[in-house]
């Protein structure tokens, strides 16, 4: 990444109360954006994905939605825990690439043709372990480069209202 383009992203980022984290693209302009929020750690973390290797990734429809959601919160655990770097892992980003598109918040956006994809991940009962962690995606509906921190909280905290309503169950 050219030095300009870095100082244009970390700065288009910092205004928005996020810093580079896992951003390693040129610009932020090319990127479609996943957000998660561990509840249960406290952890809110975004992540890039380049609009290119999102378009360039089929929906999966030989590995189970359950499975790439496993795997997904596995690596988040093991990025929570510092054990993983999720820039150095080449297995990760593919891994939630694959997990996004083949949720129903996905195809709906796909479906209303948006330019700009925010995908937030709530992510509860991590601190019971791996295989209780449960994944709750929905995509926030802006044109925003990027979302604000402020904004993807409250987005957040709106799902996690509802679901607390909805599904008690889930927050035992």
């Amino acid at each position: 990444m050219l030095e300009f383009d870095k100082a244009v992203s970390e700065a288009h980022l910092k205004a928005s109360g996020w810093d580079m984290g896992a951003f390693g693209h040129s610009n932020p302009f090319e990127c479609h954006f996943v957000y998660v929020h561990d509840v249960d750690a406290k952890d809110v973390r975004l992540f890039s994905i380049h609009k290119s290797h999102l378009d360039a990734v089929p929906v999966p429809t030989d590995i189970p939605n359950s499975v790439l959601a496993y795997l997904v919160a596995e690596s988040l655990s093991d990025i929570r825990q510092g054990t993983l770097e999720a820039g150095r892992d080449n297995a990760f980003l593919p891994k939630l690439i694959a997990y996004t598109k083949c949720t129903k918040a996905y195809a709906l956006w796909v479906k209303e043709g948006k330019q700009r994809l925010h995908f937030i991940i709530n992510v509860y009962r991590s601190k019971q372990g791996v295989e209780k962690t449960m994944l709750r995606p929905f995509v926030a509906d802006s044109e925003d480069v990027v979302l604000n921190a402020t904004d993807m909280m409250r987005y957040s905290k709106q799902v996690i209202d509802m679901d607390s309503a909805r599904h008690p169950g889930w927050f035992v």
